[in-house]
């Protein structure tokens, strides 16, 4: 149910999260859950709907293994603002919050000539802090899932930044192939002094 629920809402309908055959196909032998939708769901038990994105905020996600339906999440917290998250005692993602952190800027339009761009859509000016975090987090799902790569894609990890100054590239997503052969992907979202790279 939630699983569909997110889907209408991020527009990532990919089969791998709502279709019990072609997820018994898969070599998880199961459907699985959305990776940012699990993201957001840890956001929301940590900060209550209640954090505002400080000028100064970094997070990095790193999903070690799937998440299956129908079996709770445990949070385990751990020292220095570092996170477990575990399903059936199994470790399946890392999390680390960094209020302090410094961004040394490589990302601009010359770096970025050789990525595919993408426009996205201009988000209500209603949406802060985390209800803006989480629309982006919305379009990485549907970019992934949907644009590309696309079928029976999943994301490997999520670096988030809040940064205090605006970046020499236009708001939208980037993406290219790290290898010519081989399916793994490099990935970017900016927008609003938010910068999210992901790794698909």
């Amino acid at each position: 149910k939630n699983g569909f629920s997110y889907a209408k809402i991020s527009g990532d309908f990919n089969s791998i999260h709502l279709n019990n055959l072609v997820g018994y196909n898969s070599i998880y032998g199961e459907k699985i859950c959305h990776g940012c939708f699990v993201l957001e769901k840890f956001l929301k038990s940590i900060f209550k709907n209640k954090y505002k994105l400080n000028k100064k905020f970094n997070l990095n996600a790193v999903f070690e293994k799937y998440f299956k339906y129908n079996s709770d999440i445990k949070i385990v917290k751990l020292k220095n603002n570092k996170y477990s998250l575990k399903q059936n005692n199994i470790k399946k993602a890392k999390i680390k919050i960094n209020n302090n952190f410094y961004y040394e800027n490589h990302i601009n339009n010359f770096f970025l000539n050789k990525y595919k761009f993408y426009k996205i859509k201009k988000i209500s000016s209603r949406k802060k802090n985390l209800k803006l975090l989480f629309k982006l987090l919305q379009i990485i799902s549907h970019h992934v899932g949907m644009i590309y790569p696309g079928k029976n894609s999943i994301i490997e990890s999520i670096n988030i930044h809040n940064l205090n100054r605006s970046l020499d590239m236009r708001e939208g997503l980037y993406s290219k192939k790290i290898k010519k052969n081989y399916p793994f992907i490099e990935n970017y979202l900016y927008y609003k002094n938010i910068l999210i790279e992901f790794n698909s």
